[in-house]
């Protein structure tokens, strides 16, 4: 069976989780700004920071995608059984029909 949702629609999905969980592309504004404030602090220690709320925020990024992922495995299965529910009931209607053309005759 087909899947019904493209790559696309699901990179698109997780590319606005995020746009919602970090803020990117929009985050990097917020770290020029905080530059001038850490004088004192060094390089390395805004780009730590800054490293550990993008992991924070790619953490949280997987989290939702394996959800996803899950809830799509789920769906997939309910769309086979219904396939194959929808394909016998076809088959008896086909035959019905059959049967009253037969009548009808």
């Amino acid at each position: 069976m087909k899947s019904l949702i493209s790559l696309d629609f699901l990179i698109l999905i997780l590319v606005y989780l995020l746009v919602m969980i970090t803020n990117w592309p929009f985050s990097g504004l917020r770290t020029r700004g905080r530059i001038e404030e850490d004088v004192g602090a060094s390089v390395d220690d805004i780009l730590d920071r800054n490293l550990d709320q993008m992991s924070q925020g790619l953490s949280r990024l997987k989290f939702l995608a394996t959800g996803l992922n899950n809830e799509l495995d789920e769906h997939d299965e309910i769309l086979n059984r219904l396939d194959d529910k929808v394909g016998k009931v076809d088959w008896r209607v086909k035959k019905q029909n059959q049967d009253m053309a037969k009548l009808l005759k």
